[in-house]
C-alpha cells in the first residue's frame, strides 16, 4: 500500500507561492534557484566599478594637489630666497604656461624624484632673458622631463647632464664645442 503525502501550501496578502510537481505521486520536490540574471550581474558590477572608480578619482585628486604644492612651495621658497629673484616674471602668460607644465609633470611622477630637477629648471627660467634660446631650451626641458623619465629607466637618462651643461655654459657651448 502507498503512503498519503499531503501537502499543504499557506500564502499571505502580497506573498507569491510556487508550486512544483504532484508530490503525491512521484514524491519527488522540484527545487528552482532563482538568482539574479547576467544582466543583473552586470550592472551591479558596473555600479560597484563606478563608485569605486569616484573614490580612485578623488583620492588621486587629492595626490596630484598635495605633489603640486609641494613643488610650488620649494619653488617660491628658493625663489625668494635671493634678493634679486625676478619675481615680476611669474605674471608673464609664458611663465605661467612653464609652471604648468612643471606642475602637471611632478603630479603624475609617483617617485617624487623630479622635484629638485623642476625647481632648478622654474629658477633658470625665471633669471634668464626674455624669449631667449636658453629660456626656450628650458622650457622644452620642463615639457619633456617627465615623458624621459617614464620611457626611458634611470641609467639612460641622460638629459640631465644636458640640462646642466647648458644652464651652466650657456647656449654658446653647444654651437662652439
Amino acid at each position: 500500500m502507498t503512503e498519503e503525502l499531503s501537502i499543504e501550501q499557506n500564502g499571505a496578502k502580497g506573498s507569491t507561492n510556487h508550486q512544483n510537481n504532484d508530490m503525491s505521486t512521484n514524491n519527488n520536490l522540484t527545487v528552482i534557484n532563482n538568482g539574479i540574471s547576467y544582466s543583473d550581474a552586470r550592472q551591479i558590477a558596473l555600479d560597484v566599478y563606478k563608485t569605486e572608480a569616484q573614490n580612485y578619482a578623488g583620492e588621486a585628486y587629492e595626490t596630484s594637489k598635495e605633489r603640486t604644492e609641494k613643488l610650488i612651495d620649494a619653488y617660491l621658497e628658493k625663489l625668494f630666497s635671493v634678493e634679486n629673484n625676478n619675481s615680476q616674471k611669474l605674471k608673464s602668460p609664458s611663465m605661467q604656461q612653464a609652471l604648468f607644465y612643471a606642475q602637471k609633470g611632478y603630479a603624475v611622477d609617483d617617485t617624487g624624484l623630479t622635484k629638485d630637477n623642476y625647481v632648478e629648471l622654474l629658477l633658470s627660467r625665471i633669471g634668464s632673458q626674455d624669449r631667449s634660446i636658453l629660456q626656450i631650451s628650458i622650457d622644452e626641458a620642463i615639457w619633456i622631463v617627465n615623458p624621459f623619465l617614464y620611457n626611458f629607466n634611470k641609467d639612460t637618462f641622460y638629459i640631465q647632464p644636458a640640462i646642466n651643461n647648458l644652464m651652466t655654459h650657456g647656449y654658446e657651448y653647444y654651437y662652439t664645442n
